[in-house]
């Protein structure tokens, strides 16, 4: 990270398990001559952390509706692992709420709901680690899924 350049936020969120929609969104940068990518891909297509000055910041619903959810969220955890601590956000959505607490919710058929325990544990565990927070405080925003009349706290 430069001192003279923070970081620069690039936010993508609502993704709903659309996997191939997600990369094209996230290789967007590399479109423009002007601006260092997020992500790479390598010899398969699978995306990686660019060792660029970024925090990505994936805002919300990453699953549900769409046929890859699985690979949507090995995708997140693989550019968390590979990028510097922090890099990488992840907030909580209503979709991984459902996710969370099935019992509470009547959605049958969605991901969230018909996911095993083990990944269900798998996904609070990394909640417990800090991975996917309700809501974090940027630059000069607080970042989270979905706004609230009251502070977030």
């Amino acid at each position: 990270e430069s001192d003279i350049y923070p970081p620069a936020v690039v936010s993508i969120s609502d993704i709903h398990g659309y996997l191939t929609e997600a990369q094209s969104a996230l290789l967007t940068l590399s479109d423009h001559a002007t601006l260092p990518p997020v992500v790479t891909t390598d010899g398969d297509g699978t995306l990686h952390w660019a060792e660029e000055n970024y925090i990505l910041v994936f805002n919300g619903d990453l699953i549900d509706r769409g046929p890859a959810n699985d690979a949507v969220l090995e995708m997140v955890s693989r550019l968390a692992r590979e990028a510097p601590r922090g890099r990488v956000r992840v907030t909580l959505g209503n979709h991984e709420h459902i996710l969370t607490s099935p019992d509470e919710f009547p959605f049958h058929g969605w991901y969230s709901t018909q996911v095993t325990d083990r990944h269900r544990q798998r996904f609070l565990q990394w909640i417990q680690a800090g991975y996917v927070v309700a809501a974090y405080r940027g630059r000069n925003v607080t970042y989270a899924h979905a706004g609230s009349p009251e502070p977030y706290t």
